[in-house]
C-alpha cells in the first residue's frame, strides 16, 4: 500500500471525459453500475486499482495508511465527478483537515461544490478549486464552516452566485472569484461575512452591480473589479464600504462618473479608473474621498475637468491623466488641487494642453507658457508643455 506514482495521474487523462458540465438546476447523479475504488484513507491507494476506477488522487502530508491526521490535501480529480458519488464520504474520516485544494483539467469535470465532503470539515481554513466547470454557487454551499478564512474559485466557469451562497462564514477574510463568467452581482450574495477583507471579481464579464450588493461587507479593504463590462455606477453601488482602501475599476466601460458614487469610501486610498471610456465627471463625483492618495484616470476620453473636481480629495498626491483628450484645463482646477498638496513639490506634464488663467476669456491663452515651469502657492511645480 502506498501513494500512487504521479506518472499514473497523468496517464489517467486518457480515461477522462472531455464533456463540459452544463448549467442545470438538477444535480447530476452518478451512473448506475459505475465502478469506483473507495479507499479507507483518501491519501493512500492500492497499486492494483484499475485506472478506470480511480476518481480522486490526493497528495497529503501524512505518511501512514492508518494516519488520518493529515492537515493539508492537494487533490487531483481524474474523472467525471457526481455529487452522489460515495467517494465524498471518505473525507469524513479526515477530521483534522485544514487546507484542501482540488485540481481539475481545464475542460472541467466537476460541476458542483462538494458539500458532501465539506460538511465533515469543521476545522477547514482554506478551500481552493482550480479549473472546474461549476455553473453556479448555490445557497449555503459552504454552510457552517466557522473557521474557513480563504476561498479561491478562480477559472471555474461560474455564471451565477445564488443569494446566501457564502452565508455566515464568520471567519472568511479572502474570497477569490476571478476569471469566471459572472455577469451580475445581486444583493444578499455576500451575507454575514463580517471579516471579509479582500474580494476578487476581476475578469468575469460583469455587467451589473445591483444597488447595495456590497453594503454588508463592513470590513472589506480591497475590491478588485478590473477587466469587466461595468458601464454604470451610482451612489448606491459602493454603499457602506467604510473600510475600503483600494478599489480597482480599470478596464471597464464606464463613460460617466455621476455625483456621489464614492461618498461612503472615507478610508479609500487608491482608486483606479484606467482604461475606461470616461468622458464626463460630475462636480461631486469624488465627494467623500477625504483620504484618497492615488487617482488613476489614464486612457479615458476626458476633454475637460470641472473647477471644483478635486476639492474633496485633500490628501491626493498621485494623479494620472495620461492618454486622454484634454483640450483645456481651468486654472481653478489646478489651483484647488495644488492647494491640497501643502508644501509637497508636485509636477505634472500636460502635453499640448492650454491653461485658461483666472479671469481670462476662453480664447485668451498664452502659448509662451508651454514648456515653462509654472510655480504656484506652497511651491508645487507644474510643467505645461
Amino acid at each position: 500500500m502506498m501513494n500512487i506514482a504521479w506518472v499514473s495521474l497523468f496517464a489517467m487523462t486518457l480515461y477522462m471525459s472531455s464533456a463540459t458540465a452544463e448549467e442545470t438546476t438538477m444535480t447530476p447523479v452518478s451512473p448506475v453500475g459505475r465502478k469506483m475504488y473507495i479507499p479507507d484513507n483518501i491519501c493512500f491507494w492500492n497499486d492494483d486499482v484499475p485506472p478506470t476506477e480511480l476518481m480522486i488522487v490526493c497528495h497529503c502530508d501524512g505518511h501512514l495508511e492508518t494516519d488520518f491526521s493529515s492537515a493539508e490535501f492537494n487533490c487531483w480529480i481524474v474523472t467525471q465527478m457526481y455529487e452522489s458519488d460515495p467517494i465524498w464520504d471518505v473525507f469524513k474520516r479526515q477530521g483534522n483537515l485544514t487546507h484542501l485544494t482540488f485540481n481539475l483539467r481545464q475542460d472541467g469535470n466537476m460541476s458542483f461544490i462538494p458539500k458532501k465532503a465539506l460538511q465533515h470539515m469543521d476545522k477547514l481554513v482554506t478551500f481552493k478549486v482550480n479549473h472546474a466547470s461549476i455553473p453556479r454557487i448555490r445557497a449555503r454551499d459552504f454552510f457552517n464552516l466557522a473557521h474557513l478564512t480563504e476561498i479561491k474559485l478562480s477559472s471555474c466557469e461560474i455564471k451565477k452566485i445564488e443569494k446566501q451562497a457564502f452565508y455566515n462564514l464568520t471567519s472568511l477574510s479572502v474570497l477569490e472569484l476571478s476569471h469566471n463568467r459572472i455577469d451580475k452581482i445581486r444583493k444578499n450574495v455576500f451575507h454575514l461575512l463580517p471579516k471579509l477583507e479582500k474580494l476578487y471579481l476581476d475578469r468575469n464579464g460583469l455587467k451589473e452591480l445591483e444597488a447595495g450588493c456590497f453594503k454588508e461587507l463592513v470590513s472589506l479593504e480591497h475590491l478588485e473589479l478590473w477587466k469587466n463590462e461595468i458601464a454604470n455606477i451610482t451612489e448606491k453601488t459602493f454603499r457602506n464600504l467604510k473600510s475600503l482602501i483600494k478599489l480597482d475599476l480599470s478596464e471597464n466601460q464606464i463613460e460617466y462618473l455621476p455625483n456621489y458614487p464614492f461618498q461612503d469610501l472615507e478610508n479609500l486610498r487608491e482608486l483606479n479608473l484606467d482604461d475606461n471610456s470616461v468622458r464626463f465627471i460630475d462636480e461631486f463625483a469624488f465627494f467623500g474621498l477625504s483620504n484618497l492618495v492615488t487617482l488613476q484616470l489614464r486612457d479615458n476620453k476626458l476633454v475637460n475637468l470641472g473647477q471644483g473636481l478635486f476639492y474633496y480629495t485633500p490628501k491626493l498626491t498621485v494623479l494620472d491623466l495620461r492618454q486622454n483628450v484634454l483640450e483645456t484645463l481651468q486654472f481653478h482646477t489646478i489651483a484647488n488641487l495644488a492647494a491640497n498638496f501643502n508644501n509637497v513639490s508636485f509636477s505634472m506634464t500636460l502635453t499640448g494642453i492650454p491653461v485658461i488663467r483666472a479671469g481670462a476669456k476662453h480664447d485668451d491663452r498664452n502659448p509662451k507658457r508651454q514648456g515653462v515651469p509654472f510655480f504656484m502657492a506652497n511651491n508645487p511645480m507644474w510643467n505645461v508643455n
